[in-house]
């Protein structure tokens, strides 16, 4: 076990080198870049020995930002953030994050002040518990301030975002020492991460907030709650700016996991979710879409319309981020499995406001694993992907960036 330890490492370390080459390659001649290279490249990015994924891509106006997580076989972790040019070229990264020898997490990133902050989970070097985490750091990788949570069981933040009233607002989970299953819940701070308050809520099983918006004077939570042997999500809207009344709507569809929530410029709330077969255990995209309706009581949550998009070829569709566009269509991206057993390639897919798929489904990849994490539209009318590739045995950050057209050249 221990000599093909010693292999797999050797040639994630080879696979790294390789990469190095050709991103070095594909920089040394600056005058040979052209708008193609702009518009369309795949890029890896060798950030050492260790296990690597691109979990969070922003554009910025010379290039990207991708908040990349590490792990190695020991479940150390850690959290940098990967700055490149408008070809995808790496130009630096931010400060190591303070406490190197505490696991960190980051689970989400946007942009704050002319820098981005970072929300997730921490060890606490107090205590044997996981703390929220949150992290800001400037334009050029300075780290501003970090701070983490303490006082529970058990606290993870898995998105945030920055409140019509100047505060950032996180969902994620909770536990207490009395109650062991996970809640889920909304904790609040200023702009400069000073605690204002939580709020929780609690259901049988365990709940996790996995992805927040603000609209119509609601904060809306995508909720993965999982049983035993059961999945399924809800959609959880709690008043803003204090919370103060919560309400849930359960979607009625078994074996559910919760990717993303978003709402489009007509103000129409979309939730994107994975479905798992639980006989052949292949994988299918569960959309739905939502409104809040006046009622004599108030405003409640009513389901509008859902789908079920099988993988058209007889594999997996694993769904992890999505956006809408123009007004008629969202854009996923996640992976494809040919099999319930075969590697993964990365998956973009189209679809229109009637949750039908537009054209063919776009998969990029090679023999290896290869997954996105996230996508956002760029101003080229092209899409931008973050995720991981397999190199050598390990798993490094990606960047895929295809054109107006869907492709990579």
């Amino acid at each position: 076990m221990h000599v093909q330890m010693k292999i797999d490492k050797c040639r994630h370390i080879f696979g790294m080198i390789l990469g190095g080459m050709m991103l070095l390659m594909s920089s040394c001649d600056k005058e040979a870049v052209s708008v193609e290279q702009e518009e369309s490249f795949l890029k890896y990015y060798p950030l050492g020995t260790e296990d690597n994924t691109g979990t969070r891509v922003i554009r910025r106006s010379d290039g990207y930002a991708i908040l990349c997580n590490f792990e190695n076989s020991s479940g150390q972790e850690d959290i940098l953030v990967v700055f490149t040019d408008r070809f995808g070229r790496r130009t630096g990264e931010s400060d190591p994050t303070a406490e190197p020898q505490l696991n960190k997490s980051g689970y989400n990133m946007i942009s704050l002040d002319g820098g981005y902050l970072i929300c997730g989970t921490s060890d606490d070097d107090l205590l044997p518990q996981r703390s929220g985490y949150l992290i800001n750091i400037s334009g050029d990788g300075t780290i501003l301030w970090e701070k983490r949570y303490r006082g529970y069981a058990g606290l993870e933040f898995r998105d945030v975002i920055l409140a019509d009233d100047g505060s950032l607002v996180m969902t994620g989970s909770v536990s207490r020492n009395d109650r062991p299953d996970a809640e889920v819940m909304l904790f609040k701070t200023n702009a400069q991460g000073d605690s204002s308050w939580i709020k929780d809520w609690r259901y049988a099983g365990n709940d996790v907030g996995e992805s927040i918006i603000e609209y119509d004077g609601f904060y809306h939570v995508l909720v993965t709650n999982t049983d035993v042997g059961y999945s399924s999500i809800r959609v959880f809207y709690a008043t803003a700016p204090d919370a103060r009344a919560g309400f849930n709507k359960d979607l009625p569809e078994e074996h559910l996991s919760g990717a993303d929530i978003a709402r489009d410029q007509e103000g129409r709330i979309f939730v994107l979710a994975n479905q798992q077969d639980p006989a052949n255990r292949l994988s299918m995209i569960y959309l739905a879409e939502l409104e809040l309706q006046e009622t004599a009581g108030g405003k409640q949550m009513a389901i509008v319309k859902t789908n079920i998009i099988p993988d058209p070829d007889g594999g997996s569709l694993l769904s992890a981020s999505f956006i809408p566009v123009g007004g008629d269509m969202l854009v996923i991206g996640g992976s494809w499995r040919k099999t319930s057993q075969g590697d993964l390639d990365i998956l973009f897919l189209e679809v229109d406001n009637d949750f039908q798929i537009m054209g063919e489904k776009k998969t990029f990849g090679a023999k290896t694993e290869q997954a996105a994490q996230d996508i956002i539209a760029t101003t080229d009318g092209g899409y931008a992907l973050t995720g991981s590739v397999d190199l050598g045995g390990g798993k490094t950050t990606m960047l895929l960036k295809i054109n107006q057209d869907k492709e990579l050249k």
